[in-house]
Order: C-alpha cells, then structure tokens, then sequence
C-alpha cells in the first residue's frame, strides 16, 4: 500500500458518541492500486441540480441531466473515461499506460461495477440532450486512513466538449449528497499534483490534506489529497451564487 504523509494540523476524527446516529464507522484501507486520478470540470460557473439549460462557448444549448448511472451507462462511461485520460495526462502519465486502455475492458468493468455496487457506492452521470453522456463520477468510503473524512470520490471525468458548462460542479454536488445521505461525514478526493486542473478542488473549499506517491505504468507520480469535512456546503453548490 501506497505511504501516505499527512499534512500537518490534521486532527482526528470525533469519537463515535459524537457523531449522529446515522454515521457509519470509517472504512478500512483499500489494497494498493492506482484508483483513477481526477479530471475535473474546468467551469466556475453552476446551475441547478437536476436538469438545466446551458450554452457553451459557441452559443449552442444544451440541456444537461444529472442522474444516478444505469447498467446500459457502462459502453458511454468507457468512452468519456479512455477518451478523458489520452486527452488530459499526455506529459504527466506515461505515453504507454494511455495508449494500452481499452474501451472495451473498461466497459465490462463499469458493467461489472454497476451490476453489483453496494449500496455505499455511487455512480452519477451527466448527460446532455444532444451530446449524450458526456461525465460521470463515482463515491463511497474512504479507501486511505485520513482522519475525519468518512467519504471519498473516486472518479470525476468530463469530456473536453462538455467542460466550461458547470457539470464537474454539479457532479461533484450530487456526490456530496450521496455520501451524506449514507451517513458518512466528510470527504476526500486523490488528484495528481502536477494536474493543473487541481485548483477546480481548490475553489471550492477543499483543503489539501496529505500526499501519496503512485505507480502507474513504471512511472512514480505524487497524488495530492483534497478534503472537505462539511459536505451539505457542497451539496448546497448548485444553488449557491456563481463564483464568476
């Protein structure tokens, strides 16, 4: 398993008398392996949970839906996350690791996943009308031993021709309230450090929380973990006034 150093100041979870009765005990680490690095939306702005009508930057319209992911969801979600990775970690992830993913291996692994996901895992996709599923994002418990943080998202991904709509915002919402309603408190995301697209986390409250080292394709990459302990702020993201 992968040596997480904490950052400094990160202070223990509450005791379980303090919780509410609804909070579930914190996970136990997950084995060693590479879980996903994040791309995030790079929009600031937002629009409400649910379906919205938004324009992108050539003035087209397009209505986006953000709902739970079905099993017939695995070939689209196979796309946008091969298609996510060779056109993002070029420079950051080895040129042969992007070259050897499949859609078709990963499609049966979504399939897999969203056939027997328990019912502390969530899988949310964006679809727009006209574009199709363009984004998803999976959550559940937390995978590392951070303290105070119950919750984890394990993927965000958005097709380069749906980003700059506020669908990462969106997704990101819809998972907080996810995790809330399983009552797990507080929530971490891994990021690559090098990912200039990190300040999308930064933005939104998450405060940086510990570090990791990752394998991937024989090439050693530094992870950042971002964290945020109140997850109805986030929850709240959509309806809260724009950041631009």
């Amino acid at each position: 398993m992968a040596e997480i150093t904490l950052y400094s100041g990160i202070t223990p979870p509450p005791t379980p008398e303090s919780r509410h009765s609804g909070a579930n005990a914190s996970p136990t680490p997950s084995p060693s392996g590479y879980k996903g690095t994040l791309q995030p939306d790079s929009a600031i702005g937002f629009a409400p949970t649910g379906r919205a009508s938004r324009s992108d930057k050539n003035g087209k319209h397009h209505m986006a839906v953000i709902r739970r992911a079905r099993v017939t969801d695995a070939p689209a979600i196979a796309k946008v996350y091969v298609e996510s990775w060779q056109t993002t970690y070029p420079g950051l992830v080895p040129d042969s690791y992007l070259l050897g993913l499949s859609e078709a291996v990963s499609t049966q692994r979504w399939q897999t996943q969203l056939s027997t996901q328990r019912e502390t895992c969530g899988v949310h996709v964006a679809l727009e009308r006209t574009l199709g599923l363009v984004g998803f994002g999976s959550c559940g418990h937390q995978r590392t031993a951070i303290p105070g943080h119950e919750g984890e998202v394990y993927t965000l991904y958005l097709l380069d021709s749906a980003q700059g709509r506020g669908l990462g915002r969106r997704l990101l919402s819809a998972m907080a309230a996810d995790l809330m309603a399983k009552g797990l408190e507080g929530m971490v995301v891994w990021v690559l450090r090098d990912n200039p697209s990190r300040w999308f986390y930064e933005r939104l409250g998450g405060q940086r929380l510990a570090e990791q080292t990752i394998c991937l394709g024989r090439a050693l990459l530094p992870e950042i973990a971002y964290g945020w302990r109140d997850l109805a702020e986030l929850a709240r993201l959509p309806i809260n006034p724009p950041l631009e």
